[in-house]
């Protein structure tokens, strides 16, 4: 069955507290991501017939949050200054039907949008790193 986007949450976490303290980042307005890609590796040999491969490792690739923005709004204060940060955050995306997707991500990117005519707006760009965690209703 098709899971309807409205109610997904995209959730930062404060890197306080036991168990972790996430916030919700408002005004968000789509997702695109995470894009898991693996490397290959060349094995092929003078005794090959044909190009030989092995699966290297996953890159978790960039996710980007297209979003309306707020000033006096403290998370995205925090994401901004997130960008000076050299450590990664935890970040999740939680769909409305139960599933979560956990990740540690870097704020790579959080260009202004403002356009004559429109609404201010954002795209926050993350670079992901390590492993991502799906968890799915049961």
């Amino acid at each position: 069955m098709a899971v309807h986007t409205k109610g997904t949450k995209i959730m930062r976490g404060t890197g306080t507290g036991s168990p972790e303290t996430f916030q919700q980042v408002m005004t968000i307005k789509s997702v695109t991501g995470p894009n898991p890609t693996r490397s290959e590796v060349d094995v092929t040999t003078l005794a090959s017939t044909a190009k030989e491969f092995l699966l290297g490792l996953s890159d978790n690739g960039e996710m980007s949050f297209p979003g309306l923005f707020e000033g006096d709004d403290l998370v995205q204060q925090a994401i901004i200054g997130d960008l000076g940060a050299d450590t990664p955050r935890n970040w999740r995306v939680e769909i409305p039907d139960g599933t979560k997707v956990a990740f540690s991500a870097y704020v790579k990117s959080f260009p202004l949008d403002l356009a004559a005519d429109a609404a201010a707006g954002f795209t926050l760009g993350l670079r992901l790193t390590g492993a991502i965690t799906w968890t799915f209703p049961s």
